[in-house]
């Protein structure tokens, strides 16, 4: 994402500005578009400056007031703020897609016991499946739960084994 009156017409035009991260654990926030940019990067180190700010919506946000020249987003995040942020939402557009990433998980700690595990499962199935919460699931964008196998997201995994491979280990 870049501001809407941004120049720059694909990633390598992003080179030497400043990038805002939310967080450097997150995988549309990070992960990805580190992918990205490792293709392009050289091994060198790309934006001349990386902020990390805690927020994707809050990215957003300074992209749209023009206090940063680019951010990566995941498309949910991206979607809810629109609809919220209709002003501001005119002030960004999207440059570039990351590579593809499984849908947003809901994740718990891995210390969790499988049998609570278990309940948090049948809960969302039962939130997606029931009539009764369909007004809920409407404003939450839920249209299904699919669960997927942690396979899944090895991807992701090797999303980064290929950015270090290509000596761009760190969103720089």
């Amino acid at each position: 994402m870049v501001p809407a009156g941004s120049l720059a017409r694909d990633l390598r035009d992003l080179k030497g500005g400043v990038f805002l991260l939310n967080s450097r654990h997150s995988d549309s926030g990070m992960n990805l578009p580190r992918r990205a940019l490792a293709e392009i990067s050289g091994g060198c180190p790309f934006f001349a400056r990386v902020i990390e700010t805690g927020s994707q919506p809050g990215n957003l946000d300074r992209l749209a007031s023009g206090e940063a020249g680019v951010t990566a987003v995941d498309c949910v995040t991206y979607a809810f703020w629109q609809q919220h942020r209709p002003g501001a939402a005119g002030r960004v557009r999207v440059l570039a897609q990351t590579p593809p990433s499984p849908a947003i998980p809901f994740v718990t700690s891995a210390d969790t016991p499988l049998a609570t595990v278990a309940i948090l499962r049948a809960a969302l199935r039962e939130l997606v499946h029931n009539p009764r919460y369909a007004a809920a699931c409407a404003g939450l964008r839920l249209k299904g739960i699919a669960e997927l196998p942690a396979s899944a997201y090895r991807g992701l995994l090797d999303y980064e084994r290929e950015a270090a491979a290509l000596d761009y280990p760190v969103l720089a």
